[in-house]
């Protein structure tokens, strides 16, 4: 199985058609104010993969590899979006063919740390099959005032 991560501003899942509709995409620079975006992903199931489940997660991770996590009200949340992948092979497709499958997750407006990276992870059968990195910039420094080192 492979996949590729999209960032944006929205997406849109298409459940009739299985298309993402996509705006503002292909972003690797946000902020610094917490603002929602949504993340896309494209995947590619192999033939003998299909008719079966797979466990999936998608995670935003810090620059450190960790699982982000914020302060909830049943404690601390981790941005973690479980859940299972399972294509039907479609009649018709060729043996050995890969079969299209599309997800889209909408997030709120996350308080992350200025200046700082993070990637969104996606993981299938607890393997990573995709990654998008992102920065989110540094506050800017008002005029007159000497940057931080």
């Amino acid at each position: 199985m492979r996949a590729a991560l999209v960032l944006c501003d929205y997406a849109a899942q298409d459940v009739s058609g299985g298309k993402v509709h996509l705006m503002g995409a292909g972003w690797s620079v946000t902020g610094p104010m917490p603002t929602p975006h949504a993340v896309a992903a494209f995947i590619k199931v192999g033939w003998d993969e299909a008719n079966e489940p797979h466990p999936l997660s998608l995670r935003l991770l810090d620059s450190d590899g960790q699982t982000v996590s914020f302060p909830g009200p049943a404690g601390e949340q981790p941005i973690n979006f479980p859940g299972n992948i399972e294509v039907p092979r479609p009649a018709g497709i060729p043996h050995g063919s890969e079969i299209d499958a599309t997800i889209a997750v909408t997030i709120g407006a996350l308080p992350l740390i200025p200046g700082q990276r993070y990637r969104w992870q996606l993981e299938i059968d607890g393997q990573p099959v995709a990654s998008e990195p992102f920065l989110v910039r540094p506050v800017p420094t008002p005029p007159g005032v000497p940057p931080q080192p």
